[in-house]
């Protein structure tokens, strides 16, 4: 299966990126996270990466994760997660990034 990328401008100025699918190493991960940087890049300070549809992230889609949070608060802005119940909550609990990057169970959590 193969990974989804939506992106969508909320107010106020708030971008989401929604992703389905599975979040592991390969080059659809590796397009992910250059799509994230770029937003950050043009100016984006407030990111809402939208895991909710997320079968399966490993170790690899983690590092990512973690990477991009790095960039955005060297940039100044914030990033956060909608995650749902499940295998992609539980590994973000279990690698203690749930510490690092505040989480939300929806999208409209995430937007206050």
């Amino acid at each position: 299966m193969s990974i989804d990328l939506k992106t969508r401008e909320l107010p106020p100025n708030i971008v989401a990126m929604t992703l389905t699918g599975r979040l592991i190493l390969g080059k659809q991960l590796s397009e992910v996270e250059h799509a994230i940087r770029q937003r950050i890049q043009q100016g984006t300070r407030k990111l809402v990466l939208d895991f909710s549809g997320l079968d399966y992230i490993d170790s690899s889609g983690i590092g990512v994760v973690a990477v991009c949070i790095g960039v955005m608060q060297r940039s100044g802005g914030t990033l956060a997660v909608v995650v749902a119940e499940g295998h992609v909550k539980r590994f973000l609990e279990l690698t203690r990034l749930d510490r690092v990057v505040r989480t939300y169970p929806d999208l409209p959590s995430a937007r206050t």
